[in-house]
């Protein structure tokens, strides 16, 4: 008997095991230390986070007797007398008044925080009723859409109908919530006067403090925005509003600018550029906080969900009015990013020369025409059009780039004069190829020679007279030799002239000991010490500035075509040489 007596017993405390670890656990928690939180725990107003940290250490402005000559403290962790009233009187209305334990902690509390004594709601000079009795449930729509702030009063009542009622509700402070939890400051939280900020999810609160307890919402009170303002200091009109640009991604610089209230945010021309994407916008961030401008509007980054930012288009502007700046408090900053679409690359459907005012009678035949400065109309299959202006150094191996909707398009001229009348003059962009004009050539270069000296060894700045085939002649300026990339002792390219072609030029150059001689077309040939780059007899600080050049655009393969810069004749021109000048017009060498 007593074996199934046990038994039984065993198999009865086994089974209340079995439903105590099946129970929920509850999610609440409760702080009992002003150091365990922070006003900045709950607003970003560092005015109004101060008056939360003096309500957390006990400044509730209640006092001890009707003469308010000795007031108390009742920081978190504290407890209220659940014997003895407390006294307060109101800041805006200079109501007197006194009661127990919860109703007038949270009423003192709320007349610390806004100056005013809530009771029935009723007679509120700076505060108003955001919800109105009767709800029995509390929810997070129900405070989002009522938008409550941090700081409001809420009363709840036993009374069927949510009407006031003083014996059986319950007063708090809502401090926080989300759409999980709502934290709230309450005096008497546990029914023995403890003093305590608590978090519960929505259930947990409605158990607590409403549908576990038959009471409804009697009114959730909270100040105006304009009081709020003017207790912490926010006056928008004294306010400084500072907007920044973000690339978001992109490249490029745009310079931040300042907006005063009740202005307008100018959302400047597009500064910046994304590979393969185009500007279709900018969205709107606050920094303080990390909140975006939306349809529903400041949303912070982290509630944002499948919401999205406003998009605000190109060179549109925002009105800085009470509207955008709502929540906002003090100096504060913003920043417009840059937002991206994709942007395909597009297929051309044909090239025009807009202008050809650079043509001239006639090209040597041999010579590579020139449309520098001409104006080339692409026109894409979108219908998409672009002008671009060639640049002088644009050819058949030297492209030229224009941007359109994000991508980059590189174009070359192949305009080679290969024999007597007509030449075909192409343009090559990616896989499409074009004639867009017809140069003609008319004469061959018979001979050629220098008349007056080149200024730099490569022979810029030379006078050529061409002889041509007919007797006829022609003198020019070489202006910019473009080097083959070869490393032989005879150094070719091409050089540009000033008679809008290129002719081909070849010359070569020699290091001995510390001179450099150079063999120019037709024979012409001139000897400058070494370093002595433009050759005008000595190197000085001209010289100097001339590597420092071409240090800055040349690559490996072109080095033998500045020898004379190769100043200390190891083959190469490299900082090297342009140390040891330094150092040579410094007199140390």
């Amino acid at each position: 008997m007593k074996k199934r007596i046990f038994s039984i017993i065993t198999a009865a405390l086994i089974i209340v095991t079995m439903l105590v670890t099946s129970l929920p656990v509850n999610a609440w928690v409760q702080w009992l230390k002003p150091s365990d939180l922070k006003g900045s725990d709950f607003t970003d107003v560092p005015a109004f986070a101060a008056a939360l940290d003096d309500v957390f250490a006990g400044d509730v402005d209640l006092f001890t007797s009707s003469s308010f000559t000795k007031e108390v403290s009742l920081p978190l962790g504290s407890r209220m007398s659940m014997n003895n009233a407390y006294h307060m009187r109101s800041v805006t209305r200079n109501v007197k008044t006194y009661g127990w334990t919860c109703f007038i902690y949270s009423n003192g509390a709320f007349n610390r925080l806004f100056g005013e004594y809530v009771h029935r709601g009723t007679g509120l000079k700076n505060c108003y009723i955001a919800v109105g009795k009767g709800a029995s449930k509390m929810t997070y729509d129900l405070l989002a859409n009522a938008n409550i702030k941090t700081g409001a009063y809420i009363r709840t009542s036993p009374k069927s109908d949510g009407s006031y009622y003083g014996n059986d509700g319950h007063s708090m402070i809502i401090l926080a919530y989300d759409e999980k939890y709502i934290t709230y400051l309450e005096g008497n939280g546990d029914g023995k006067g403890l003093v305590r900020v608590t978090k519960r999810t929505y259930s947990e609160f409605n158990s607590a403090q409403l549908t576990g307890r038959g009471r409804k919402i009697t009114h959730i009170v909270q100040p105006t925005d304009e009081w709020f303002n003017e207790l912490y200091g926010n006056s928008p009109e004294e306010n400084t509003y500072t907007v920044s640009y973000d690339a978001n991604g992109g490249f490029g610089n745009m310079d931040s600018c300042t907006v005063p209230y009740n202005g307008e945010i100018s959302l400047a021309s597009n500064g910046f550029d994304r590979n393969g994407h185009i500007l279709s916008g900018w969205a709107l961030k606050r920094d303080y906080d990390n909140a975006w401008l939306t349809e529903n509007g400041w949303v912070k980054e982290e509630s944002l969900g499948e919401l999205s930012p406003t998009t605000f288009a190109t060179d549109g502007t925002i009105p800085l009015d009470a509207s955008l700046i709502k929540d906002t408090y003090g100096n504060v900053a913003f920043t417009a990013y840059a937002v991206w679409a994709d942007s395909p690359r597009l297929e051309l459907a044909s090239v025009t020369v807009i202008d050809d005012s650079f043509k001239r009678e006639f090209y040597p035949i041999g010579s590579q025409g020139s449309l520098s400065g001409a104006q080339l109309e692409f026109t894409f299959t979108t219908g998409d059009k672009v002008r671009v202006t060639v640049n002088d150094s644009c050819n058949n191996t030297l492209p030229q780039s224009f941007r359109l909707k994000g991508n980059d398009y590189s174009f070359y001229i192949d305009s080679d004069i290969k024999a007597e009348g007509d030449n075909p003059c192409y343009v090559r962009i990616e896989n499409f190829k074009a004639t867009v004009i017809s140069l003609y050539g008319g004469k061959s270069v018979k001979s050629a020679r220098i008349v007056s000296s080149p200024s730099v060894s490569t022979g810029e700045n030379a006078e050529v007279e061409l002889t041509y085939s007919d007797g006829t002649t022609e003198t020019i300026v070489a202006t910019e030799f473009i080097p083959n990339e070869s490393q032989s002792e005879a150094i070719g390219g091409l050089m540009k002239t000033n008679g809008g072609f290129a002719i081909s030029w070849t010359y070569s150059a020699k290091v001995t000991d510390d001179t450099v001689t150079v063999t120019f077309p037709c024979g012409f040939t001139k000897t400058a010490e070494n370093g002595d780059f433009n050759m005008d007899g000595h190197f000085d600080t001209t010289d100097l500035a001339s590597i420092k050049l071409l240090l800055s655009f040349l690559n490996d393969d072109q080095y033998n075509a500045y020898c004379a810069a190769d100043f200390n004749g190891d083959g190469e021109l490299s900082t090297v040489d342009l140390a040891a000048l330094k150092l040579t017009l410094a007199g140390v060498y």
